[in-house]
């Protein structure tokens, strides 16, 4: 339970993101990003290299030799805020924010195995399209790009699926509005 709440940390990292854009510019925006993504990877280089033991009980197997999903989360986010236009990158965001969490806590109660991870899917499709009404004005955007970041939610798992979700739904969304 405690490692879907991180995905709630990208709500106030989102919003001090928007606070430097409006208040500075887009620059200092994204050197505040960076100056995170810096501080996550001092955490993973001091756990990994350094052996030190911070916030290990909520390290999945693969993060007790590897980097954190905060880092790819986190370097998604940035690429997405670069990439993309503001509101599909920030849609993008927050399709991981409530879809991810959404579907990590209906697998937690409901799904007893495999064969049932329709669930989560469809978990993650709800909250990915209520992330998606939130940004965008746009239904075929908001149905493609929630369809997208399901998609990868239920079939990523050797790597990130929180980076991947970003990446892919964003991209995903960008080519639509190109299309449109």
């Amino acid at each position: 339970m405690e490692r879907k709440l991180f995905h709630l940390l990208l709500i106030p990292v989102l919003a001090l993101f928007e606070w430097a854009r409006f208040e500075y510019d887009m620059q200092v925006a994204f050197r505040f990003l960076l100056i995170l993504c810096l501080i996550v990877l001092a955490y993973d280089y001091l756990r990994l290299r350094k052996r030190m033991h911070l916030l290990e009980s909520i390290l999945r197997g693969k993060e007790k030799i590897s980097h954190v999903a905060a880092t790819t989360t986190l370097l998604g986010m940035a690429l997405a805020l670069a990439a993309f236009d503001y509101d599909i990158a920030k849609a993008a965001v927050g399709m991981v924010v409530l879809g991810d969490l959404s579907a990590g806590l209906v697998r937690k109660a409901f799904v007893k195995d495999r064969s049932e991870s329709w669930k989560s899917f469809v978990a993650c499709f709800i909250g990915s399209l209520l992330a998606g009404l939130l940004f965008l004005n746009n239904g075929i955007l908001i149905l493609v790009m929630a369809l997208v970041a399901s998609w990868v939610e239920a079939n990523v798992f050797v790597l990130d699926d929180n980076l991947f979700m970003i990446l892919f739904a964003g991209a995903v969304g960008q080519f639509i509005r190109f299309l449109l």
